[in-house]
């Protein structure tokens, strides 16, 4: 049976019955999605590949000659490279796909990974799928042990031992279990791991690199550790990238698994009926056993910044209230504001190091520590003959040109978009360019955020093109630079347009609107609701869209059903290969936008504090709809090797420490409460900066990169986990 043979697809954990799990294997079972019934029929498969078969019209181009047959051939497959030469050239594409096909289903059943395989053809028989379950548990354990994949060791294994399991509690001089997070369906239950059943704790043992000799000690590899260790082991003998470039397959992906993203629904992840449920630290925790540790450490920073920016977002209704109220003066305003700011300063590097500290124990937990160094990849496209050369630094320097380029347009455009508004400011009855001064104002607002959202849009592509065209060894080496060049441009792009309106318009011959530097911070003021209002509603249209454009492809799918097609609706995989998948890109994209919000705040939040609040209720249907597009509107992400958020923990260090500058820059030179003069100004915020950035420096020193909990834990393990592998007394 499946359960005996591979132990964490124990349906029961679901609640399901037998008689159900038959239904459900048998794809009897429907479900409803997009407003499409689907067979259900992702069960017990882990990966899937789509062929082409032929139809009317040959959109494939089945019917044409392959191109370099044997070369392609060697290219798919390079382990087995020609040593089994199965055509002669030329050979018809159908013919091809044919033969890969069988060699690919050879590879795959043989000794080297001993998969279940079956097949089915698509609605309108277009496509076949080949679905991949890794069923042989010890082929697992000899495929993780090849690629040196870790694993958790049992808490029962330290009791055996006579010692206790290190948790995130210790009460006195023993560690204290406690369950990790209370199911509100059934009171005075732990919410259970989705794989084993077994309720969830605050336990914390140690990872280790797999060994089959310690096998009884460790725990069962869960989901997202058996995609990664059989994609791992696949890519060694068969090229996907290469196959999906010939067109020899026209899909490949990982399996969403519904029984899952149920329960993740039920527990609130997903579900966006549940909107502004509060953001939990342990909700990652349970992210983690299903998408992985790169899903995971993204959700449990949008929580932790969500939680964190409840308190500026309290006291900038409080500012706000104050603002308005008859109480105060404009001297006495302007030091609220100031007080804001500073305040800002400090929940910033608060803010930081507290999540550095729940990243490190949550890197800990998830069994991320040096994982990237030890296991790490190489990718295909890397040259080690091309590393150092004069084409790779020429390949790289057009890369930092173009970057500088972008920025150099933002400029100039924000240099035009603010001449042209400031002139006809200053004459509203009069017209340019045909166009009312009045209305023109106006535009000028919604030219700065077109100019934003247009230049992200060719800038976002062409950089991550570039990237990966680039001679980076690891996918860790890419993803990390192509996060630098990205923000680089996105840091002007974003950033510039509103700090030109505080730092550069007012020492300009036109000025501040009014003349008065009060007249450029109600500008910035007016620019930046704009914009927050954009990003929210950009977000939500483009996964309407996606979902839209599935929904499209569906159903113009089932209108082509034929009488003759043996069956009415379509299966949930099918479903899932019309997904786009989830992408480096899609994953950059989501960090971009939460660390650009973070950026606003951090550097301008002193003048419009309001954009505290606004970003804390925003988050909300933002974070549902980020995670029901993962859940629903993407094809599953292969989980990879992630030690924490990588690049963006520096990003967001060097914005907190901008937007200590930038705040400096405001209080002293544009609120300017005691009329100082220039050189009064120029000391008192060197003076302040320098303050501020001690203060900082101090708090990160004082409360450092781990909690105490993690210490504890790490200690224990330390003295312990050798003699409970080793099974000394």
């Amino acid at each position: 049976s499946i359960s005996a043979t591979f132990p964490w697809l124990h349906l029961k954990t679901c609640g399901m019955s037998g008689a159900e799990a038959a239904s459900l294997l048998d794809g009897k079972t429907t479900i409803s999605l997009f407003g499409v019934d689907a067979i259900q029929n992702d069960e017990p498969w882990q990966f899937v590949m789509v062929f082409p078969l032929p139809v009317d019209g040959d959109p494939y181009g089945l019917e044409g000659n392959v191109e370099s047959p044997l070369e392609t051939w060697k290219a798919i497959f390079p382990r087995s490279g020609l040593q089994e030469r199965p055509f002669e050239p030329p050979i018809t594409k159908k013919e091809f796909v044919d033969l890969v096909r069988a060699q690919i289903e050879k590879i795959l059943t043989g000794d080297k990974f001993k998969c279940r395989l079956e097949s089915f053809n698509s609605i309108d028989k277009d496509e076949s799928f080949l679905t991949i379950w890794l069923q042989d548990i010890e082929m697992l354990e000899t495929l993780a042990e090849r690629v040196e994949a870790r694993a958790r060791v049992k808490p029962s294994a330290y009791e055996m031992m006579g010692f206790d399991c290190p948790t995130e509690y210790k009460n006195a001089k023993e560690f204290t279990t406690m369950p990790h997070e209370m199911d509100a369906a059934t009171p005075g239950q732990a919410y259970t791991n989705l794989h084993t059943g077994e309720p969830m704790d605050n336990s914390c043992p140690a990872w280790v690199l797999f060994r089959k000799e310690l096998k009884d000690k460790l725990d069962l590899f869960e989901e997202p550790q058996v995609l990664r260790v059989l994609r791992r082991h696949m890519i060694n003998y068969i090229n996907i990238e290469e196959l999906q470039k010939v067109n020899a397959i026209t899909n490949f992906f990982a399996v969403h698994k519904w029984r899952h993203l149920s329960e993740l629904h039920r527990r609130g992840w997903n579900d966006l009926s549940r909107m502004f449920g509060w953001p939990k630290d342990g909700t990652a925790d349970h992210i983690v056993q299903y998408a992985g540790v790169q899903a995971a450490f993204f959700f449990h920073l949008f929580n932790t910044f969500t939680r964190w920016i409840s308190g500026p977002a309290v006291l900038s209704v409080i500012n706000f209230v104050l603002r308005r109220s008859p109480w105060l003066d404009k001297h006495q305003m302007q030091i609220l504001d100031s007080a804001y700011g500073a305040m800002l300063c400090i929940w910033t590097t608060v803010f930081l190091v507290r999540y550095e500290q729940l990243e490190n124990l949550k890197i800990f937990r998830w069994g991320m520590h040096g994982a990237e160094q030890e296991i790490a990849p190489v990718r295909k496209e890397f040259s080690d003959a091309y590393r150092g050369t004069v084409c790779e630094g020429s390949q790289n320097l057009v890369h930092w040109i173009l970057c500088l380029l972008f920025m150099l347009e933002t400029i100039v455009a924000a240099e035009c978009i603010t001449r042209v508004r400031s002139r006809a400011f200053s004459d509203p009855e009069g017209s340019t360019f045909g166009i009312s001064n009045g209305t023109l104002v106006l535009l000028a607002k919604y030219a700065i955020t077109l100019n934003i959202k247009l230049v992200d849009s060719i800038w976002t592509p062409l950089s991550t093109w570039l990237s990966k065209k680039e001679n980076w060894r690891t996918e860790t080496d890419l993803k990390a630079n192509m996060v630098v060049k990205l923000f680089a441009v996105k840091f002007v792009v974003f950033y510039y347009p509103f700090a030109f309106t505080i730092f550069v318009q007012p020492y300009e011959a036109e000025g501040c609107d009014g003349g008065e530097m009060s007249g450029c911070v109600s500008k910035l003021r007016s620019d930046l609701y704009f914009f927050f209002v954009c990003q929210v509603v950009t977000e939500a249209v483009g996964l309407c869209v996606t979902l839209l454009s599935v929904y499209w492809s569906v159903r113009s799918e089932k209108q082509k059903i034929s009488q003759e097609s043996g069956r009415k609706h379509v299966t949930y995989l099918e479903l899932q290969a019309k997904l786009p998948p989830y992408s480096e890109a899609d994953q950059i994209a989501d960090y971009m936008n939460l660390v650009l919000i973070f950026g606003f705040i951090a550097m301008f939040g002193v003048t419009c504090p309001s954009m505290s609040i606004m970003c804390f209720f925003s988050n909300f249907p933002i974070k549902r709809l980020l995670a029901y597009k993962v859940s629903y509107a993407r094809q599953r992400a292969v989980p990879r090797v992630e030690e924490g958020i990588g690049a963006w923990r520096a990003i967001m260090t060097f914005i907190a420490y901008m937007g200590v500058t930038c705040t400096c820059y405001i209080v002293i030179f544009v609120f300017n409460i005691e009329k100082m003069s220039l050189a009064t100004k120029l000391i008192v915020f060197i003076l302040a900066e320098r303050v501020l950035m001690a203060l900082k420096k101090a708090l990160e020193g004082l409360m450092g990169s781990k909690t105490v909990a993690q210490l504890r834990i790490q200690e224990h393990n330390e003295q312990v986990l050798d003699k409970v592998l080793n099974g000394d007394a």
